[in-house]
C-alpha cells in the first residue's frame, strides 16, 4: 500500500497500511454527505449511508456524529451494531434544521464510525472512519438565480473538458472543491487543470508538478472514503493518438499528483468510462488508436498502485461515448448506451460487481430508444437517462432505471425542456437539472429544465442570467449550486461559465 495516500497518514490502520489479513475487519465510507434546504421550508430527506466491511472478520461498529456549530442539526441511527464478513449496514442520518433554527449559511459536521474485528478485538482497518457532512441552507426567495463565480480568475478557454466534484484539502481538514482539467482549444487537447472552491474561485494549479499530461475525451472520476480527490486517466492526447497514462490528485496533506502506474494497465483509449466503485477505479470501453471499439477495461487499486483485469463474460457489447454510474444501493457499476462498432447507438447494457469480478445484463424493456448524446445522472437509487438523438432526430425524452427491480419507467414528458444533444446533467440530491446543449440545426441551447424526481414534474431553469448559449461544456453539482464552464460559444471557445442555485 502507498503511504502517502490519506488511508495511511490519517487513519489508524492494522500492520501500518500492510495488506489485509484473513482475520482483519475493514471498515469502508464514503467521504461527504452533502445535504441542502430552503430557510423555513421542511427538514430535508434523511441519507443512508452503507457500511461496508470489506474484510473476512465481523465488524462490531459504532457510529456518532458531531457538529461544528454544536447544534443538533443531525443524528445517526443506528449507532452500534454488527456487520457480518464481506456485508453491509445502512446507517441513516436525519437532519433537523427546523428545530435547530439554523440561519443560511454553509453548517458542517461529521459521521465517525469506529470498528473493531469481533474475533481478535483487534482495531478495523480503516477505523476511525470519518465522513465530512456538509448542510447547506439557503436564504428563502434567494433560489432559482444564476449567480456569478466567487473570485475574479477565469479559466484557460476550451470545450469538453471534465469538472468533477470532490474532497481537496491541503491539510488535515477535507475542503470540498471542483476541478476542470482538459479538453481542447483551437490548437489542440490541453491539461490546463483549475480548482475551484467556493467563496474563494477558481485557481490555477497548473504549476503542480506530476499532473497528466494534454488530453481530451478522457476520464476523471472523484474518489472516496479512505482517499479523497480525483483521478484523470486515458483520452486522445496532442499528437492524435491515446494514452493509458493518468494520474490521482490526492485530496490531502498536501494536494498533489500521484502517478497512475501502466503496469498491466488497460490497453490505451479514449472515449470509455471510469467509475469509482470502492476500493477500485472501474475502466471500461471507448477505442483505441486505431478506432478499434473495446468491450475490455480493468480496476485500478489506487491503495496498492496496481491494475487488475476485468472480466469480459457476460460484458455488454463493444461501445464508446457511453455512460456510467455506480450504482450505491446493489455496489455495482451500471453501464448503458453509447455507440456501437457499427456506429450505431443502443440502449443497451450492464451491471459489473467489481468486488466479484461478474457481469449481468439490463433490460431493455421501457428503455429509451437507443441514442447518443443523452445525458445520465445517478439519483442515489434509479439511474435518470434523458435527451440526446436517436435514428428519428432529437428527443426530449427518457427513462429511469431501477437496478434492484431491472425495470425502466418512463419520465413525464410534460414541461420538459426543448430536444437537444450534447447537454449537460447533474443531481442536486433531489432534482436532476438539464442544461445547455444543441437544438435542432446545430443551434447552441443557453435554456434547460430542472426534474423533481419526487413531484414527477418539470419546471424550466431561468434563461434570465444564464451564461451564452454553448455546447462542449462541463457541469457539475458544487454544494448547493451547479457550476457551468467552458464550452463553444457563437463567440468561440470561452472559459467563462456562472453557477445556478436552485
Amino acid at each position: 500500500m502507498r503511504s502517502f495516500f490519506p488511508g495511511c497518514a490519517a487513519l489508524a490502520l492494522l500492520a501500518g497500511c500492510a495488506p489485509a489479513r484473513d482475520d482483519e475487519a475493514r471498515l469502508s465510507l464514503p467521504a461527504l454527505v452533502r445535504q441542502r434546504v430552503v430557510e423555513g421550508g421542511p427538514n430535508p430527506s434523511a441519507v443512508t449511508v452503507t457500511l461496508d466491511d470489506r474484510g473476512n472478520c465481523p465488524l462490531v461498529f459504532s457510529a456518532t456524529t458531531t457538529t461544528v456549530d454544536g447544534a443538533a442539526w443531525v443524528s445517526v441511527s443506528p449507532s452500534a451494531g454488527v456487520v457480518a464478513p464481506s456485508g453491509q449496514a445502512t446507517l441513516t442520518l436525519s437532519f433537523d434544521v427546523i428545530t435547530s433554527a439554523l440561519l443560511p449559511g454553509l453548517y458542517t459536521g461529521t459521521l465517525e464510525v469506529t470498528g473493531t474485528c469481533q474475533t481478535t478485538g483487534q482495531p478495523a482497518r480503516g477505523s476511525p472512519s470519518v465522513v465530512a457532512l456538509n448542510l447547506v441552507v439557503v436564504a428563502a426567495g434567494t433560489g432559482n438565480r444564476w449567480l456569478d463565480f466567487a473570485g475574479s480568475l477565469v479559466p484557460t478557454a476550451r470545450r469538453d473538458a471534465t469538472l468533477v466534484a470532490s474532497e481537496f484539502g491541503d491539510g488535515t481538514v477535507p475542503d470540498f472543491a471542483s476541478l476542470l482539467f482538459g479538453g481542447e482549444n483551437a490548437a489542440g487537447p490541453v491539461a490546463s487543470p483549475f480548482l475551484y472552491r467556493d467563496g474563494v474561485g477558481w485557481e490555477d494549479i497548473s504549476a503542480l508538478d506530476g499532473g497528466p499530461g494534454p488530453r481530451t475525451r478522457h476520464t476523471a472520476t472523484a474518489v472516496s472514503s479512505e482517499f479523497s480527490g480525483a483521478v484523470v486517466w486515458g483520452g486522445q492526447v496532442e499528437d492524435g493518438g491515446v494514452t493509458n497514462t493518468g494520474a490521482f490528485l490526492a485530496g490531502q496533506s498536501p494536494l498533489q499528483w500521484v502517478p497512475v502506474t501502466v503496469v498491466n494497465a488497460p490497453i490505451a483509449r479514449a472515449e470509455h468510462t471510469a467509475t469509482w466503485q470502492m476500493p477500485s477505479l472501474v475502466v471500461w470501453g471507448g477505442r483505441d488508436v486505431a478506432g478499434q471499439v473495446l468491450q475490455t477495461g480493468g480496476r485500478y487499486r489506487i491503495d496498492f498502485d496496481q491494475w487488475l483485469p476485468l472480466s469480459v463474460v457476460g460484458a455488454p457489447a463493444a461501445r464508446r461515448r457511453h455512460h456510467a454510474v455506480f450504482d450505491s444501493v446493489n455496489f455495482q457499476v451500471l453501464i448503458w448506451g453509447g455507440l456501437l462498432a457499427s456506429g450505431l447507438p443502443t440502449n443497451t447494457g450492464g451491471r459489473y460487481d467489481t468486488a466479484n469480478d461478474v457481469w449481468q445484463t439490463m433490460s431493455t424493456v421501457a428503455a429509451p430508444t437507443p441514442r447518443e448524446g443523452a445525458s445520465v445522472v445517478w439519483t442515489g437509487t434509479k439511474m435518470v437517462v434523458w435527451g440526446g438523438r436517436d435514428a428519428g432526430g432529437l428527443r426530449n425524452d427518457g427513462a429511469s432505471y431501477e437496478p434492484s427491480t431491472d425495470t425502466w419507467q418512463a419520465l413525464p414528458s410534460m414541461g420538459a425542456p426543448a430536444a437537444r444533444e450534447g447537454h449537460t446533467a447533474v443531481w442536486t440530491g433531489t432534482a436532476m437539472i438539464v442544461w445547455g446543449g444543441l437544438s435542432a440545426g446545430g443551434v447552441r441551447l443557453d435554456s434547460g429544465g430542472l426534474f423533481d424526481e419526487a413531484l414527477g414534474t418539470w419546471v424550466n431553469v431561468p434563461v434570465l442570467g444564464a451564461p451564452g448559449a454553448r455546447a462542449g461544456h462541463a457541469a457539475v453539482w458544487h454544494l448547493d449550486r451547479m457550476l457551468v464552464v467552458s464550452g463553444a460559444t457563437s463567440s468561440g471557445l470561452t472559459g467563462g461559465g456562472r453557477a445556478f442555485q436552485p
